[in-house]
């Protein structure tokens, strides 16, 4: 059985995958985006209370997510084949 490491004996990519992220930047995201939770979770292809789960602490959301979602806070078209909605494009970019 191999114990859980810490510190330098830690690879990056496992320090990576040690990372926490911030719930309250996930709603601060969301807002920034415009959108219900409802469409943010539809976006991600999570369930709603998936979501609300990760911004109440009781779970812990995939660091995957939460890059995702800076990408989008950066530019809203780049959601791959689901748009956001048009009015949070006009929203988050200004457009």
């Amino acid at each position: 059985m191999r114990l859980p490491q810490t510190g330098d004996d830690m690879t990056a990519k496992e320090q990576r995958m040690r990372r926490k992220v911030d719930r309250r930047q996930l709603e601060k995201f969301r807002a920034q985006l415009g959108l219900t939770q409802q469409e943010l979770a539809d976006l991600l292809g999570v369930h709603v209370r998936t979501w609300a789960k990760w911004i109440g602490g009781e779970r812990a959301c995939p660091w995957s997510v939460f890059v995702l979602l800076r990408m989008w806070v950066a530019d809203p078209t780049k959601t791959g084949d689901k748009p956001l909605p048009e009015r949070s494009r006009k929203k988050a970019g200004g457009r």
